[in-house]
C-alpha cells in the first residue's frame, strides 16, 4: 500500500520525532520546514551527539527538544512534554486562524 505524502497544512500529526542524521534530509532542515508550516508541532530531535551548532540551529524553535541517543522510554517522554509545553505557548501566541 502506498502511503500518503505529508501535507504541511494537515493536522493529523500530534508530534514528530526524528533523529538529525538522515539520508535525504537532515533533521534541521526538517524542523525548518515543519516548524514554517505548523510552529505548534511538537518536535523532537535525537542523536547519538548534540553538538552546540546543532543545539543553536534550533534553538529558536519553540517546539522542539533534543534527545541523545542511546535512550530510556522515561527520556523521551520528558523530551515529548517539553516539546508540547513549548508547542503549547506557541499556540498561545500565534492562534489559529
Amino acid at each position: 500500500m502506498a502511503r500518503r505524502p505529508w501535507r504541511p497544512h494537515s493536522k493529523v500529526a500530534s508530534m514528530v520525532v526524528t533523529d538529525v542524521q538522515m539520508p535525504v534530509m537532515n533533521g534541521l532542515e526538517l524542523v525548518a520546514v515543519l516548524s514554517g508550516k505548523r510552529p505548534d508541532l511538537p518536535i523532537v530531535l535525537m542523536s547519538k551527539s548534540v553538538d552546540a551548532s546543532t543545539a543553536e540551529a534550533a534553538s529558536g524553535v519553540v517546539a522542539c527538544a533534543f534527545l541523545r541517543k542511546p535512550f530510556v522510554m522515561a527520556e523521551l517522554k520528558r523530551c515529548a512534554v517539553r516539546a508540547m509545553r513549548g508547542a503549547a505557548r506557541e499556540s498561545v501566541a500565534h492562534p489559529a486562524e
